[in-house]
């Protein structure tokens, strides 16, 4: 672990991201499976399956076009982000890199037919309803709901599986 945080601070100077604290620092999975290409761990693929065959069941629609990001992506997005936004904007709309939940494989980007992910949008769609009144049945929950303590932008798209 020692070696895991003197790598993120090495490149958290690199992208030039001072004292970030605002989201704990998370563990990167090493064991993952595919789902229709998508890596995540296998209990989030379990509960992913039962979850979007009941939405299915309900006449849901619900796909995953994100799941486990390396330390290496989450610095690709920020890079991406900083050609049109400040640092501290970059931070509110993406982790710093080694604090993304998506690290862990059970962090998952969702979202319906008829809407474009990722947009807020998302937030108007019978998916998000249906989300909103199940994932927690499938040990999901909404990380970023609007004014969450992290200071992240609101992400209706984003779930991710608690541990027990």
């Amino acid at each position: 672990m020692l070696l895991y945080k003197w790598r993120v601070s090495k490149l958290h100077r690199e992208l030039g991201i001072a004292n970030y604290d605002r989201l704990p620092l998370q563990q990167v999975a090493t064991r993952l499976v595919y789902v229709q290409g998508i890596p995540m761990t296998m209990e989030t693929a379990l509960q992913w399956q039962r979850m979007e065959k009941a939405a299915r069941h309900s006449g849901v629609t619900l796909f995953i076009f994100c799941a486990f990001r390396g330390v290496q992506e989450q610095a690709m997005l920020i890079r991406h982000f900083l050609k049109t936004k400040t640092m501290a904007e970059a931070l509110e709309v993406a982790a710093a890199p080694g604090h993304s939940e998506h690290h862990t494989g059970r962090a998952l980007d969702i979202g319906t037919t008829g809407c474009l992910p990722p947009t807020v949008e998302f937030e108007h769609t019978q998916a998000f309803s249906w989300l909103s009144t199940h994932a927690e049945e499938f040990n999901f929950t909404l990380t970023y709901p609007r004014n969450n303590r992290y200071g992240i932008a609101f992400e209706p798209w984003h779930w991710c599986q608690r541990t027990n």
